[in-house]
């Protein structure tokens, strides 16, 4: 009688199939590894994170700065692109002092520009915000800015005889490119236009920014000391009346100025 153990038959491609499956089924799913979740220390917000666990269970890091530090860095770096002073750097529309019923209504008004700024910007409406020195035009006018950069959008701040300089200091081709520049900027702020603008050569070239951005259809924001008759003396008929159509909105600041009240 043979002793030989009887060959075991080879299994079959289903047999297998339901061997791989049970396999499967039975074997324990790998636990993810714990999360740790790690901090930073920032000197003058405190603690933030530099770690967090995504829905799939994978670990993300945030850049190694702390969070308001760097938007804060962010913002200074945007002003300082836009040409905004570090004198109103830290002008908001929160900071605004607004005791009096007329501050109260330009307040909102300035806010209300930056807040819908794209219906604004759609209709290429104008802001004109004119009054003596000293009672908050600037602030307003940076605390807009401020607003539109966080939203992405791009702000320029020119003095009106830094633009003059720079525009008769051009030749004729780089003017054009130069303001071509100029007239695609989202919101482009003219600052000081006073009675020293006032000549012809002045006014030719305030039409050829004010006209290039209102046939781009932009908005363009005006602070000035001057009255609307002596506004319109100084840029010319033309100019001021391009500045005048889509829904634009000219405000008067006709208050005292803060300055007075601060004076030693």
């Amino acid at each position: 009688m043979s002793n030989t153990k009887p060959k075991s038959q080879p299994k079959n491609a289903g047999e297998l199939a339901q061997e791989a499956i049970q396999e499967k089924t039975t074997k324990p799913a790998p636990q993810p590894a714990q999360f740790v979740a790690e901090f930073g220390e920032c000197e003058i917000h405190g603690k933030y994170p530099l770690n967090m666990q995504d829905e799939r269970g994978h670990v993300r890091w945030y850049p190694p700065m702390c969070p308001k530090c760097r938007e804060q860095s962010r913002a200074s770096e945007l002003l300082a692109s836009s040409n905004i002073p570090p004198r109103f750097a830290a002008c908001d529309f929160a900071n605004f002092e607004a005791t009096s019923e007329a501050q109260q209504k330009v307040l909102a008004r300035c806010q209300s520009f930056a807040e819908e700024f794209d219906k604004y910007r759609a209709a290429g409406a104008c802001l004109l915000l004119c009054g003596r020195p000293g009672t908050g035009k600037n602030h307003l006018a940076t605390a807009i800015s401020k607003r539109l950069l966080a939203d992405g959008y791009s702000v320029l701040r020119v003095k009106a005889a830094q633009y003059l300089d720079a525009y008769w200091a051009k030749s004729f081709d780089e003017r054009e490119a130069w303001l071509q520049r100029m007239a695609l900027v989202d919101l482009l702020m003219i600052d000081e236009i006073g009675r020293s603008s006032n000549a012809k050569s002045a006014q030719d070239a305030f039409f050829r920014i004010i006209d290039a951005r209102y046939e781009a259809k932009l908005p363009t924001l005006i602070a000035t000391n001057l009255n609307r008759e002596e506004l319109i003396e100084v840029l010319g008929e033309a100019t001021y009346d391009r500045m005048t159509q889509g829904g634009s909105i000219r405000l008067t600041f006709g208050w005292d100025s803060h300055r007075s009240k601060v004076r030693l």
